[in-house]
């Protein structure tokens, strides 16, 4: 349901604000399979990246945000650590 996907993106967010990057990369990655859609999933799924040292699927899912959201307010952090990675 729409409300479980919010839940666990919610969810995915908290554990990356926490620092539990791996835990949060997989359930974005489910939220992700359920709406593929869905911003807040697919920056912080970079930013999850991004801390465990994968910058190649960081800056995968950053440029995804600045193609398909341009207006977004995540898109302009994305484009901070984009910025930082040389991109």
């Amino acid at each position: 349901s729409t409300e479980g996907v919010n839940r666990l993106c919610s969810a995915s967010v908290t554990l990356c604000a926490q620092g539990q990057f791996d835990i949060a990369r997989d359930q974005l990655l489910m939220v992700l399979e359920w709406n593929g859609n869905y911003p807040e999933a697919i920056y912080h799924l970079g930013l999850c990246y991004w801390n465990l040292s994968d910058r190649q699927a960081a800056i995968t899912y950053f440029n995804r945000m600045v193609a398909e959201y341009p207006g977004h307010q995540l898109t302009v952090e994305a484009q901070k650590l984009l910025a930082q990675a040389g991109q």
